[in-house]
């Protein structure tokens, strides 16, 4: 069991009912614009900031202000989720696709503070479960890996001048850089807990690249490749370096980064009507017919 307490930041953009306990934390994002928004115990605009520039950073705005205005001794870990998205304490969900009750989370998912503490004991990184970019992109016929993912969605341009930034400010990561983008499966969502001493370094790995991409795209032969979102989207890609180049140099240190993988709980609201049920009960049926039975599979014969 730790002894200091983890602190999870859950981004919220407009008022909406999330579950929070002394853990689990709602944080207003765009606060600077948000004059009258008292509805979560924590606000982006505070202290050391870049809540004006919400639009282009999305919920990293939350991760600076939690980087630069908290102890980094305060805390165990810290970690991001969204207003809609929670990862799971629970090994196995069966209702992780629908969640329409808010008293229920805490006993569904195990989101009560001593289970919380207890599995973040015995973890450095915990994490939503890895995207299968050959399943997400079925219909080609090539190997899909973060490369060819990458230079599908984001101008060459632009994704070339950040590589080029990253590796300037961080050489030590040219190997993590090119392993990573041949990874097939890969972390989305911009969601984690981590240990607070690998949070603040991911932060500072994420701010130093990104304002200095940001003065690149502000200078004229740059400023055609800036588009709202920029930096929450890049973001997704770049946990994933991030956490490729942190297992290598424990690997050199003879050391395993412990990661656990973790179900994404959506929150949905339950509208009772005949579509709406018919809906939940596929959802239910698949729920049953791939991750119960395959679980069970898991537990008799592995």
């Amino acid at each position: 069991m730790l002894e200091k307490k983890p602190l999870i930041l859950v981004c919220c953009h407009k008022n909406t009912k999330i579950y929070q306990n002394d853990i689990i934390k709602g944080i207003l994002l765009n606060s600077a614009l948000q004059t009258t928004n008292n509805f979560y115990p924590l606000k982006d605009n505070t202290g050391d900031n870049i809540s004006i520039k919400n639009n282009n950073y999305c919920e990293l705005t939350a991760l600076y202000w939690a980087a630069k205005n908290i102890k980094e001794t305060e805390y165990s870990h810290i970690g991001i989720f969204h207003y809609r998205r929670y990862l799971s304490f629970r090994s196995f969900n069966l209702f992780q696709k629908i969640t329409p009750f808010n008293f229920l989370n805490e006993y569904l998912f195990s989101l009560q503070e001593k289970n919380i503490k207890n599995l973040l004991s015995k973890y450095d990184i915990i994490l939503p479960k890895k995207i299968d970019l050959n399943r997400l992109h079925k219909n080609t016929t090539e190997k899909n890996t973060m490369r060819t993912n990458l230079y599908k969605e984001y101008n060459k341009e632009l994704l070339d001048l950040s590589f080029s930034i990253m590796l300037d400010k961080f050489p030590k990561y040219k190997d993590a850089l090119n392993i990573t983008m041949n990874y097939s499966n890969i972390y989305f969502k911009n969601i984690f807990i981590m240990k607070t001493n690998l949070f603040i370094e991911y932060s500072n790995f994420l701010f130093t690249i990104f304002f200095a991409l940001e003065q690149k795209l502000k200078q004229k032969q740059y400023k055609h490749l800036t588009f709202p979102r920029i930096y929450g989207y890049l973001s997704e890609r770049f946990l994933n370096i991030f956490l490729t180049y942190k297992q290598l140099e424990y690997q050199d240190k003879h050391q395993p980064l412990r990661i656990l993988e973790r179900d994404l709980i959506i929150k949905r609201t339950l509208i009772l009507n005949k579509e709406s049920i018919q809906k939940i009960y596929k959802k239910l049926k698949t729920s049953f017919s791939n991750s119960y039975f395959k679980h069970l599979y898991q537990k008799i014969f592995q």
